[in-house]
């Protein structure tokens, strides 16, 4: 994990970072914790945009790092009118990166990920058939195949997406699924469910539940384009690429506006950001609101046990916890996020880079002294972005001394020519 922070008012963006990344693999009970990663890069030698990333460091086994560096050095002195551009040429490159994503790659990924599907969806309907035994005394075939069948029922009733819908006629696809039912597996073995019909079923989840789940990247644009007179950022959600074909969500694009003149936004672990810009972090107000919830049900049965019912009680639970979650959020914005904002659109370069720092710093004293994992930490990169001076650091860790590399600077200042 990582905690991440974008302020942005009418003169300036700022970007920051935390360097904490934690790494497992499927063999790894335990997870590790380094605190080197760099996740804040220079998107282009020309126009003011920086490309932060957070959650998964790699694009199925590809690290983001190299991704976002490649795109910079073949954009060379390309300038870009808004940041959407960028963001859509970004992916064209991925899309395009022929050399590394090959057929037999793209084979490779996708066998992987259906193959860990299979094995999910053979969890969830044994579990369930065991349950259906123990209410019902089933025999296991019978429970199998009602199992199966609820699960279907749940499948179905998910729409495919839209970034999914190329598969439905992709020829590599079809040539791997033909493969997989030819092949042996213990994860495709249901008694009295045929194998390929329990294939057909995995694929129809893999279709319309894949960011469910899926290793998943966020993407942060920030900067200005070359027609912006204010900053903008806009983040995608990544969920790796199959078959050449890159699965995203285009999230939002948040611009400053004259009649928005600031805006702060959080990424990943964010409690503490949260509880400086609305009073409260995430996991305060879901406590608030369940035992809310717990209270009106309590109530509820306390008056049904007196011989009082309260008329029409399930809408009126509903009614009234709309209404508290309504307060909390007048709240949040009234006596905190507006003032914050407000603030924002007032301040410096140096006093917007000061603050991003501090609630990144903010975050990682909460994970030091309150859980025994370390997912935030290590040094705070910080960029700053204007229309008139680029993009420059404000920190910036590097692993190597930059006086002993003096040939390192004459390579980025012709790359910049």
């Amino acid at each position: 994990m990582t905690s991440e922070v974008i302020i942005m008012n009418k003169k300036a963006a700022v970007i920051a970072a935390d360097s904490a990344i934690t790494v497992t693999s499927r063999n790894q009970a335990q997870e590790k914790y380094y605190k080197n990663a760099n996740k804040i890069f220079e998107g282009s030698f020309q126009d003011p945009i920086a490309i932060m990333f957070f959650d998964n460091v790699e694009l199925n086994g590809v690290p983001w790092e190299i991704i976002i560096k490649g795109f910079r050095d073949s954009i060379g002195s390309k300038k870009y009118k808004k940041i959407e551009d960028y963001a859509d040429d970004l992916i064209s490159y991925i899309e395009s990166m022929k050399s590394i994503f090959t057929k037999e790659r793209n084979s490779e990924i996708f066998l992987d990920l259906f193959t860990n599907y299979l094995s999910v969806l053979h969890e969830k309907i044994i579990k369930k058939s065991e349950s259906l035994m123990v209410t019902s005394g089933k025999d296991i075939s019978n429970s199998n195949i009602e199992a199966f069948d609820l699960e279907k029922i749940e499948i179905e009733k998910t729409e495919i997406p839209d970034n999914m819908k190329f598969l439905l006629e992709s020829v590599e696809l079809q040539q791997n699924i033909f493969r997989i039912k030819n092949i042996p597996s213990e994860y495709n073995m249901i008694p009295g469910v045929e194998n390929t019909t329990f294939i057909d079923l995995t694929l129809e989840s893999f279709y319309r539940c894949y960011s469910e789940h899926s290793i998943h990247t966020g993407i942060v644009i920030c900067g200005f384009g070359a027609d912006d007179f204010f900053p903008s950022s806009l983040k995608i959600d990544i969920y790796g690429i199959l078959f050449g074909k890159l699965i995203y969500n285009t999230i939002n694009k948040i611009s400053i506006l004259i009649e928005k003149p600031s805006h702060i936004e959080s990424f990943a672990m964010d409690d503490m950001a949260n509880t400086f810009m609305y009073g409260m972090g995430a996991s305060t107000r879901n406590f608030i609101l369940t035992s809310f919830i717990d209270c009106l049900l309590d109530i509820q049965t306390e008056c049904e046990k007196n011989g009082n019912p309260i008329p029409n009680s399930d809408n009126f639970i509903r009614d009234k916890f709309l209404k508290f979650n309504e307060f909390l959020v007048d709240d949040g914005a009234k006596n905190h996020f507006s003032p914050l904002t407000m603030a924002i659109g007032s301040l410096a370069p140096d006093e917007m880079a000061n603050l991003a720092e501090t609630l990144i710093s903010l975050e990682s004293l909460k994970e030091r002294v309150t859980r025994p994992s370390e997912s935030v930490g290590g040094p705070i990169d910080i960029a700053v972005l204007t229309k008139a001076e680029g993009l420059v650091w404000v920190q910036r860790k590097h692993y190597f001394p930059s006086d002993l590399n003096l040939r390192y600077a004459e390579r980025q200042r012709r790359k910049m020519k």
